[in-house]
């Protein structure tokens, strides 16, 4: 499997971490990223820019994630080659079943799982050119666990949130977590058995809905533009050479 250095390439654009501390606006803009992956159900590679019609200037960055080193908190984009060729590790899945925005089984998900969901030990990572307000995880049964994560720009990851679902196709949202380089949404329970007592169900799986984040000022975009482009292009060029 191909094992990339999760935020490594950020070395050559360190100056984009200032641009955490500059002030944005407070105005709201969700991100449905079933809709913004085009409203089909899709695999999307290893890796898949978003951008946002009501955020002209943003882009979000997300990736398929495997553990690095078998370390807790530390994560490797996926060998995933093609859009959806899982031969070398798992790829971006966008699933939607309905058409309402806030429908729980609508996200981003992960193949090869049968349920075109993010499941142990993977995870999906997020890369935002602007503060990430809030995390929306869908599709959480009773037993199933969620978890997200806070990563630096050295790649080291911690935990901020973590819990197990108590009903079903329940809904997540976690909001008030502070400023990071990058987050990571993952299911740290290999089923739900071993994450409740009293649950029978085998699965464990979960759904990337959406994300909030803040409008920044020009200077800002420009600045995380330049971080976002400079990543893809490394991670694409050392894609090509493993």
């Amino acid at each position: 499997m191909t094992k990339l250095k999760w935020l490594s390439s950020l070395g050559a654009v360190a100056a984009v971490g200032s641009a955490l501390a500059m002030p944005a606006s407070a105005t709201p803009i969700t991100w449905d990223f079933f809709a913004l992956a085009g409203g089909t159900n899709q695999a999307l590679g290893a890796q898949y820019d978003f951008t946002n019609p009501l955020a002209p200037g943003q882009a979000i960055g997300a990736y398929a994630l495997v553990p690095k080193d078998n370390t807790p908190g530390k994560w490797a984009v996926s060998g995933c080659s093609d859009t959806s060729d899982t031969t070398n590790g798992p790829c971006l899945y966008a699933k939607g079943a309905g058409t309402m925005s806030g429908n729980p089984e609508r996200g981003l998900g992960l193949i090869p799982n049968s349920q075109y969901e993010i499941f142990n030990p993977d995870g999906i990572g997020l890369i935002s050119s602007a503060p990430i307000l809030s995390v929306s995880i869908g599709s959480v049964q009773s037993g199933e666990s969620w978890q997200l994560q806070g990563c630096d720009f050295h790649g080291a990851c911690t935990t901020l949130d973590q819990g197990v679902g108590g009903g079903t196709n329940g809904v997540i949202t976690l909001d008030h977590f502070g400023s990071y380089a990058a987050y990571v949404v993952d299911v740290p329970c290999a089923n739900s058995a071993t994450c409740s007592l009293g649950s029978t169900d085998s699965s464990n799986n979960i759904l990337l809905m959406s994300v909030t984040t803040s409008v920044p000022e020009p200077a800002t975009w420009a600045l995380f533009a330049a971080g976002l482009a400079g990543v893809g292009v490394m991670l694409r060029r050392r894609q090509r050479s493993a």
